[in-house]
């Protein structure tokens, strides 16, 4: 929804999660892969990458590319990783002209893939990009019984000129998490301005998860690494 000045929720995503410590993440990541074999300068695609924030700490040691729904992230991660290579794509309908060494799902990316129609097609996509031995690193969104609905959250920015607040209230509609997100944003020199975006994203066990990449052909093991609130990540590797 755009407002005056032609502000959009998606313009605010790296200010909503300025919090968010990147460069050490980036960091585990990069610990996680070496010790999976994967050496520096593999190529690496990161699915659902936003706005580049991984990517910008990760091309320092590795060949690194990425896709996204969204123009308006994929224009920031360009710029922030100009190397890189960034394209428009689903990560149900995944394509790719050579095989990868590395596919990175991160920040609850998989949790856009609905559990019916496109999260087995997802699983099969990871899988058809990387080589033989690739790796897939998955971190899962929020698991059902670990969902609490109806506890409100804020997320704040500030600055001496610029203000901003996001605002939501998750609820549950059987298996999906569905955001409304309500932003406040104060900027030197204008009025106050309110956003509105929704959200849906599925909140699949973690049992699923691994079900369907083992279907698919990966070897799933589970690591207590992970960045989100579940503290889970997948390392899932293409066998053959």
């Amino acid at each position: 929804m755009s407002v005056r000045g032609g502000t959009r929720p998606e313009d605010l995503y790296d200010y909503v999660y300025s919090w968010k410590d990147y460069r050490t993440e980036a960091e585990v990541v990069r610990q996680l892969l070496v010790a999976e074999g994967i050496s520096e300068g593999s190529s690496v695609l990161e699915a659902a990458c936003g706005t580049g924030r991984y990517l910008e700490h990760l091309q320092q040691w590795f060949d690194v590319s990425g896709f996204d729904l969204d123009p308006t992230m994929l224009r920031a991660a360009r710029w922030r990783v100009p190397k890189g290579a960034f394209f428009l794509g689903d990560m149900s309908t995944l394509q790719v002209e050579q095989s990868l060494d590395v596919l990175l799902c991160l920040f609850g990316g998989v949790g856009y893939l609905s559990p019916r129609e496109q999260l087995a097609a997802g699983a099969a996509a990871f899988h058809n990009s990387l080589r033989p031995g690739g790796v897939a690193l998955i971190e899962p969104w929020v698991e059902p019984e670990e969902f609490v609905a109806g506890r409100s959250w804020m997320q704040t920015y500030v600055s001496v000129n610029f203000k901003l607040a996001r605002l939501v209230v998750p609820r549950r509609d059987g298996n999906r998490c569905v955001l409304d997100f309500h932003y406040q944003l104060a900027r030197a020199g204008h009025r106050v301005e309110q956003l509105h975006a929704a959200e849906i994203l599925w909140l699949h066990p973690l049992s699923t998860l691994i079900d369907v990449f083992e279907n698919v052909g990966f070897e799933v093991r589970l690591t207590r690494q992970g960045f989100m609130p579940s503290k889970h990540l997948l390392i899932c590797r293409r066998l053959s």
